[in-house]
């Protein structure tokens, strides 16, 4: 259950919510597309590799977890994006899929608290932003949907490549955010 998740992941889960609840701070001095074009390059390239047959070593815990979630907090905090350094770790686990699924609602529910908090202490959420984002948890609630009748389908091989697709993807648009964006 999301409890046991909770206990597995929490040095993971800690140093994400710290980390991202700092980073939150940093948003307005950085560089829009010098961090997309970072993320750009480590999604693509990370998720074209495993696609191509490479499989990482299962990391040693907590230190791995710690880097995914020094990486999560940092680029969630900037960016919104912390579930990708958490995809990767948990795609480097190779945990069945229940628990795969089970641990990133778990790690993107709880991280989406101190985000919300550090952007509204920097003025970046506000009465403007706050009714955007707001009235996009229509798309995302059926998006969540889309992805629980497809995740039921698709065995714990199948739902891995096609996170690994949806990761390229995301890549490919983040480095066409820093080289294309006005």
């Amino acid at each position: 259950d999301a409890w046991e998740a909770f206990l597995e992941f929490r040095v993971l889960i800690g140093v994400l919510l710290v980390v991202l609840l700092a980073s939150t701070q940093l948003l307005p001095y950085l560089d829009a597309r010098a961090f997309a074009f970072i993320m750009g390059i480590g999604l693509a390239t990370f998720s074209i590799a495993q696609l191509l047959g490479w499989r990482p070593v299962s990391p040693p815990r907590p230190a791995a977890d710690i880097v995914a979630g020094v990486l999560g907090g940092f680029f969630g905090g900037i960016s919104g994006a912390w579930g990708v350094p958490v995809l990767m770790l948990l795609l480097s686990l190779e945990i069945p899929k229940r628990r795969f699924i089970r641990t990133c609602a778990v790690t993107f529910l709880l991280g989406s608290f101190p985000f919300f908090a550090g952007h509204v202490a920097t003025g970046v959420i506000n009465a403007q932003t706050a009714t955007v984002s707001l009235l996009m948890l229509i798309p995302v609630a059926i998006g969540m949907r889309i992805g629980q009748v497809v995740q039921d389908r698709l065995d714990g091989e199948r739902l891995r490549t096609l996170i690994l697709w949806v990761l390229v993807i995301a890549g490919a648009n983040f480095l066409r955010q820093a080289l294309f964006a006005a």
